[in-house]
């Protein structure tokens, strides 16, 4: 593993240690959660990406980091429907209008655990 691969891992995890951290609070922000299951999820694509010597894009589409990653992680295709709700969930919580309920909080958390140790098994 290449000290860049090992630098996104250790990020994704900072956002993995951020939600669970916040589901501590007396009052846990759903919202804050998603984003950083989300935000968790990409950084392990993208570390994955740069394993396998392919480019990083500079998009936050799960979906499509997915699709990139195919070739080389085949078990992702099973995914592709709760990826696409992972991203929708976490960008649309971000801004007013929406804020995400605590079952989807742990639907983010159930698709994080399932994606990041899929990718853990490639890397």
């Amino acid at each position: 593993m290449t000290p860049r691969v090992a630098e996104w891992l250790e990020k994704a995890e900072g956002d993995y240690q951020t939600a669970a951290a916040t589901w501590k609070l007396e009052k846990p922000v759903y919202d804050t959660i998603c984003y950083h299951y989300q935000q968790c999820v990409e950084k392990y694509f993208k570390a994955a990406l740069l394993n396998f010597d392919r480019p990083v894009p500079k998009v936050h589409d799960l979906t499509r980091l997915s699709r990139e990653l195919l070739p080389f992680i085949s078990e992702l295709e099973t995914e592709s429907e709760d990826l696409e709700r992972l991203t929708n969930i976490a960008s649309e919580v971000r801004y007013p209008g929406l804020t995400a309920t605590e079952d989807e909080a742990k639907l983010a958390l159930e698709i994080c655990d399932r994606v990041k140790a899929i990718v853990q098994d490639h890397l």
